[in-house]
């Protein structure tokens, strides 16, 4: 959590400022926070689900969430389900400390399991307290009720959080039936908007944000039924937002002027697929959390184009393809057909959707005319 450029700085013997007041650690507020407590339910939910799940599993335990996989699990039974009141984000970062300062230790492998690490029982017994450096979690920016222009993540209301709940369930459901992730069903900001407008027609469904026809072809009927439904059983909610007023998104900065670049806080709410998946999917999942923050977003074609200047991909004729270092780090090359013709598609495993997040500000800064 320190100056990120005098950390590299005293790498090399220099002795910097604390503070540059340019990278993304300086211009984050951090607080300091007593995180004893914490720590201790986030190692007893390590040693409870038996040392065998990621961070995401520890993390959906101890905030109580409920699906399938937990119950199948039997982890809604546990001690620590529903223990922390903690977001998603506090926790992570949390997480992340413990690691990096050996209170847990991650295995290898393409899916990273969390175990105590050296330091774990001591963690665990809270003898000592711990305090260290969180980063204040943005507010979400309220939206303008009289326009279908999101200026920030759409806020849920308490009365409308059992209909969100009930669609980010149907998502689930829906993504393991076509075996996608499920942020290429909907992402949660689509959800929210839907829980705004509650639309009960597929007229008023196409007015959703991220939502076209294709879309509303595959996942409309299913969507506008559960709305249906919860607005019956609740007749006194109304639509926060005209359920007829085409969405329309406010002008972002263009690529070329000084781009608006996401800290590291943002960039850590970007969700990753346990699935290779293209790189379309893999920028649609950013750019919905650099959107919801008003950060300026990239394109398909210019990740691709500084991955090859990096030397990840490699141009082989028109097409480009993963390179030796490109297949180390995660990418792959899959060949596919449909009637007319084969082609391939490269595939980013988990760690390389990792890589490019971690370089979402230098693919912004990227500039494709130096090729």
């Amino acid at each position: 959590n320190d100056c990120l450029r005098g950390y590299i700085l005293k790498y090399f013997g220099e002795n910097p400022a604390h503070y540059c007041g340019y990278c993304s650690n300086c211009d984050t507020k951090f607080s300091d926070v007593d995180v004893t407590v914490d720590v201790q339910k986030i190692l007893s939910c390590v040693v409870r689900t038996k040392e065998r799940f990621g961070a995401m599993m520890v993390m959906d335990v101890l905030r109580g969430v409920k699906n399938k996989r937990i119950e199948e699990l039997g982890f809604d039974t546990l001690s620590t389900f529903g223990i922390s009141d903690k977001s998603t984000h506090t926790l992570n970062e949390i997480i992340n400390y413990l690691v990096q300062d050996e209170y847990l230790k991650k295995s290898d492998g393409q899916y990273p399991t969390l175990m105590l690490g050296a330091h774990g029982k001591k963690g665990l017994s809270g003898t000592t307290p711990l305090m260290i450096k969180l980063s204040e979690e943005k507010t979400p920016k309220q939206k303008d009720k009289n326009s279908g222009t999101r200026k920030g993540k759409v806020e849920i209301t308490p009365e409308l959080q059992p209909l969100f709940v009930a669609l980010r369930q149907l998502r689930e459901e829906t993504a393991k039936e076509q075996k996608v992730p499920a942020f290429v069903v909907f992402s949660d900001s689509t959800l929210g908007d839907m829980c705004a407008r509650l639309p009960q027609n597929d007229r008023q469904f196409l007015m959703v944000s991220g939502v076209g026809e294709s879309k509303l072809q595959r996942y409309g009927a299913k969507f506008i039924e559960t709305i249906i439904d919860f607005t019956s059983d609740h007749p006194e909610i109304k639509p926060t937002v005209d359920s007829d007023e085409p969405y329309t998104r406010s002008k972002k900065k263009t690529q070329e002027a000084s781009p608006e670049l996401p800290s590291l806080a943002v960039l850590s709410e970007i969700p990753l697929s346990d699935q290779p998946v293209p790189v379309s999917i893999v920028v649609t999942s950013i750019n919905d959390t650099l959107s919801d923050n008003d950060c300026s977003t990239i394109s398909p074609v210019r990740t691709a184009n500084w991955l090859v200047n990096q030397g990840y991909l490699k141009m082989i004729g028109n097409t480009k393809a993963p390179s030796s270092q490109g297949t180390a780090l995660g990418i792959t090359q899959e060949k596919r057909s449909v009637p007319t013709r084969q082609y391939y598609i490269n595939l980013y495993d988990t760690t390389a959707q990792q890589f490019i997040i971690d370089h979402v500000c230098d693919i912004l800064l990227y500039d494709n005319k130096r090729d």
